[in-house]
């Protein structure tokens, strides 16, 4: 390959593959959101004609609930979607740790958003002459795409606090050995906070709260 043909190297390759990955990853995340908009709107167009005990589903508080959930996991991620879109055009230094943030949260509620829509819709909702199992599908495949969530978690957990080898590898092996007693606690934080409890891990190392 002659020199003519190489249009970078070295660092200025590896600087200009991550900032393509990072619109790629916006692109996705975009199309993600579309994807959950639609599940969350054809829900609630399924439970307003979905009759049951002689009045709409719709009108039972619970799937209200669910349905208003479906609603705000979609709205935390066009936030973090639009916050993305402008360090990015702007060239911030935050860029990429706005980018996990967001691949992060795209994937864990494109997930819950697209199962509550199926679950909602009932055996119709994986058929295939409905929409909404092919958004599951879809929301599925982007999550791997580019790094999924665990993956995003935790490269913006690492851009996020200063930490060095031996203090990851500390949170590691705490993980691991308390994984049954930590995991049940974990899964019950909303998506929205877990971004900040890693933001705090630092703190709890220094204020001795976390054993290492």
């Amino acid at each position: 390959m002659s020199q003519n043909t190489i249009l970078a190297a070295g660092d200025e390759a590896e600087a200009l593959l991550d900032e393509a990955i990072n619109l790629a990853t916006l692109c996705v995340s975009a199309e993600s959101i579309g994807c959950m908009t639609a599940c969350y709107m054809k829900t609630i167009e399924y439970t307003k004609g979905r009759q049951q005990f002689g009045q709409p589903i719709s009108k039972f508080q619970v799937l209200q609930h669910r349905m208003v959930d479906m609603f705000m996991e979609t709205e935390v991620c066009k936030s973090l979607l639009y916050k993305a879109m402008l360090e990015c055009d702007s060239d911030q230094d935050t860029k990429t740790k706005s980018v996990s943030a967001l691949k992060y949260q795209i994937g864990t509620s494109g997930r819950l958003v697209s199962q509550e829509a199926v679950q909602l819709h009932g055996g119709m909702g994986v058929s295939d002459e409905m929409l909404i199992g092919h958004y599951l599908k879809k929301l599925v495949a982007i999550d791997a795409l580019f790094g999924n969530s665990d993956y995003h978690l935790k490269k913006f957990a690492t851009s996020s606090i200063d930490l060095s080898d031996g203090l990851i590898s500390d949170l590691e092996k705490l993980t691991n050995k308390q994984k049954n007693s930590y995991q049940l606690f974990f899964d019950k934080i909303p998506t929205s906070q877990k971004l900040n409890l890693v933001l705090n891990l630092k703190d709890l190392q220094k204020k001795n709260l976390i054993s290492q």
